[in-house]
């Protein structure tokens, strides 16, 4: 060892006789080396550094669960729902500066829409931040006034917290309307329902009501959990410019971006351009058809030359990228003592979101199950750590793997929902389409009071 020492610093010895400015710069880097580590670690460092800041944000800011009990009549539209969710938009307060990012963690807070099914009693549920508990009141009562509203313990604190266990079990998934881009939307309630002020509401059709009636069928010591959470965006670049990105996929579909280099001889040299036109004289054989297809281009646009159903997509987008917007999250629990533990009840969730999917559109698909794949190593205990993470993210309600959107860009099960896609998951049913008496409704009509009550001093 002392022999290597040796002939490295007579090596250095040597090299200072030719440059003596190189062994001044290793002698630097020699003693200052650590320097330059925290550089090196930053891009790693910088993301953990983030995730606990955003933690200690998230957690200084504390959250209500909210039942809402159903009046006995439901008569108003959807879209009465749709009202609620661009009220509710309110809660949106921009992330701030880098001040407020890196030193406070701040982050636009999350709601949650719940519908749970225990023991065989459907349950509307609403989680949101304690600050914005009178806004969530006011905006679901002034549409449905005749709701009544309690803030209720958390229904996942009834069971254990180290599920799985020996008594419990889970099977659980996130949903990912992933298909397309998410500026497509999901076939929405204007699909579902005929808007007509002569129908009754509870008369027609709701995608809602299968869920609801597969819940009524749960046994007691069985759960069924489906949670819709819902993040404010805002249409910027340092969010998500989901206008911007509708607009080029519009262009896209339309092919505008080609017909403004429809002519690519107009980026050539223009000795090059009078050969082209030369050519053109010559030989008007080979150029016939591409004038042909360019004077009919010409005569018949291509808003013109679309077909009904690409005119339907497209005015699908641009109504979506219209609307509020929010980041949003889809996931679904199974949770049963494991007596009572059926693996046929996870088709219940999965059943249900299949009535948004259109071919032309958008979908929604599983994604991210507890289902194991492949290899079988360490089986067991991977299984465990899958039924285990998907509880915690349920329990905390994380907008997928967390809210890592410092990096401008959306997690993988994170996507774009709009204000009409969000009440077409979560809208209250009138008795009409769902009339199991198991629902938890307002028994009598509530009335405002007489304005010649008198008032006490």
């Amino acid at each position: 060892m002392q022999e290597t020492a040796t002939q490295i610093y007579s090596i250095l010895a040597g090299l200072e006789q030719y440059s003596p400015y190189f062994f001044a710069v290793f002698y630097f880097l020699g003693h200052v080396w650590w320097f330059f580590l925290p550089f090196l670690f930053f891009p790693n460092y910088r993301g953990k550094y983030l995730d606990y800041m955003i933690t200690k944000f998230v957690i200084s800011k504390p959250n209500v669960v909210l039942e809402i009990k159903l009046p006995r009549e439901v008569t108003k539209p959807v879209r009465a729902m749709e009202n609620v969710m661009n009220t509710l938009f309110s809660i949106y307060d921009a992330p701030g500066d880098w001040k407020e990012k890196y030193f406070e963690g701040k982050i636009v807070l999350r709601m949650s829409f719940e519908i749970v099914g225990i023991d065989g009693v459907p349950h509307f549920y609403v989680r949101c931040p304690r600050a914005a508990r009178k806004i969530v009141e006011s905006a679901f009562f002034s549409q449905y006034p005749e709701v009544e509203i309690f803030e209720v313990p958390d229904y996942a604190d009834a069971v254990p917290h180290d599920i799985p266990n020996d008594d419990w079990d889970l099977w659980g998934c996130e949903f990912k309307a992933m298909a397309k881009s998410d500026v497509y939307p999901i076939k929405t309630y204007e699909s579902f329902f005929e808007e007509n002020i002569d129908t009754k509401e509870e008369k027609r059709f709701d995608p809602i009501s299968t869920l609801l009636e597969n819940m009524t069928l749960l046994e007691r010591g069985e759960q069924l959990w489906i949670q819709i959470i819902a993040k404010p965006v805002a249409s910027v670049d340092a969010e998500d410019n989901y206008f911007k990105r509708g607009r080029e996929e519009i262009d896209r579909l339309l092919g505008r971006k080609a017909e403004k280099k429809a002519d690519i001889y107009d980026d050539l040299p223009m000795i090059i351009r009078i050969w082209v036109l030369i050519a053109k004289i010559l030989f008007p054989s080979f150029y016939t058809g591409d004038e042909d297809q360019k004077k009919q281009e010409d005569e018949f646009p291509l808003e013109f030359r679309l077909t009904q159903g690409e005119r339907e997509v497209i005015s699908a987008i641009e109504r979506k990228i219209s609307k509020t917007c929010f980041h949003s999250t889809v996931r679904f629990l199974y949770v049963a003592r494991r007596e009572k533990f059926s693996g046929a009840a996870k088709g219940y969730a999965i059943s249900h979101f299949s009535q948004f999917a259109t071919q032309n559109l958008n979908r929604f698909k599983p994604h991210n199950t507890t289902k194991l794949q492949a290899p079988e190593i360490a089986r067991l205990r991977r299984l465990y750590l899958k039924k285990r993470n998907m509880f915690m993210r349920y329990y905390y309600r994380e907008l997928s793997y967390g809210d890592r959107l410092f990096m401008n860009n959306v997690t993988p099960t994170a996507f774009l929902a709009s204000s009409e896609e969000l009440a077409t998951l979560f809208h209250f049913p009138g008795v009409g389409v769902v009339p199991n008496t198991s629902i938890g409704r307002v028994p009598t009509k509530k009335a405002a009071p007489p304005s010649s009550l008198p008032i006490g001093e």
